[in-house]
């Protein structure tokens, strides 16, 4: 069978401006091939799109030029721009949706010891049992909320509101270290918690802190600023009430910190290169 001649549809383009100022005519068929080709064999990064007629702007994070939409960002390979479909943004809007649900039930239900009488009203009308049972339940809830919707925004693509440097990562990375040790030392008292009080509470602060410097998405924006408001709302309101906020463990010594800090160091690097990746899908360590 006889190839149709395709002469006459490329000049048409050419004329309506496929190939901007004397540049080469955009390439067709076996053309386009042997191009693709040529630019991997010279080591144009992954995100480029080198089928495009030369001389075509490539737009990418951080240049100037309007987006429409959310910014796609490509697993691996350099950050570049595509643009966003209308079932994608709507995939972003359900997705924040769902995880602000998720950080409401959760956060409100953490919010509500800070008001001892209301709290001492609802666990003498239900009991303090189905009161613990009903807290852990929606804070659960709250939780699978939060990594659903968020898992499905990301999916989406993010939407870039700023683009922190690259060494705003080695910063998250310092940042979380003594954060996790001192979530830990909450639970293994000594006098870590002597001198920090609240250790669960830095820790979160730590940690939402950190990773607010190294996202510049809407969703990271969302997600570890309320943390971090909570957290910082709750250590003020621990200062008005008599109730501790946590369970109470016995205190021990400098033998209690030592295991607080070797079991956060172990727990820090197992989040770092098993669970950030694997489960959260971003690599911790990545340089």
């Amino acid at each position: 069978m006889r190839r149709p001649d395709r002469s006459r549809e490329r000049r048409s383009i050419e004329r309506r401006g496929g190939a901007p100022g004397g540049a080469a005519p955009f390439p067709w068929g076996r053309n386009a091939s042997q191009a693709f080709r040529a630019g991997r064999s010279q080591g144009l990064p992954k995100g480029e799109n080198l089928l495009a007629p030369p001389g075509a702007p490539s737009p990418r994070f951080g240049e100037e030029g309007k987006r429409e939409g959310p910014v796609r960002r490509p697993k691996g390979g350099p950050r570049s721009v595509a643009y966003a479909e209308p079932r994608d943004v709507l995939r972003n809007i359900m997705g924040l949706v769902v995880m602000i649900l998720g950080l409401v039930a959760f956060l409100g239900v953490h919010i509500v010891p800070a008001f001892e009488k209301k709290r001492g009203n609802t666990i003498a009308r239900v009991g303090e049992p189905t009161y613990k049972g009903l807290f852990s339940l929606v804070s659960l809830i709250g939780i699978v909320l939060i990594g659903f919707g968020f898992a499905r925004y990301r999916a989406a693509g993010y939407i870039d509101i700023w683009h922190p440097p690259s060494w705003t990562r080695r910063v998250n990375n310092v940042l979380m270290w003594p954060a996790i040790v001192c979530v830990v030392a909450a639970y293994i008292p000594g006098d870590i918690q002597r001198i920090l009080k609240h250790p669960m509470l830095v820790g979160t602060k730590l940690w939402a802190f950190a990773h607010l410097t190294a996202n510049g998405d809407l969703g990271s924006i969302i997600l570890f600023g309320s943390f971090l408001a909570w957290a910082a709302f709750d250590r003020i309101a621990l200062k008005q009430r008599s109730h501790p906020g946590t369970p109470l463990f016995p205190h021990g010594g400098h033998g209690n910190d030592v295991v607080a800090v070797v079991l956060g160091t172990l727990l820090y690097v197992a989040l770092g290169y098993w669970f950030h990746p694997y489960v959260i899908g971003v690599p911790a360590f990545a340089r």
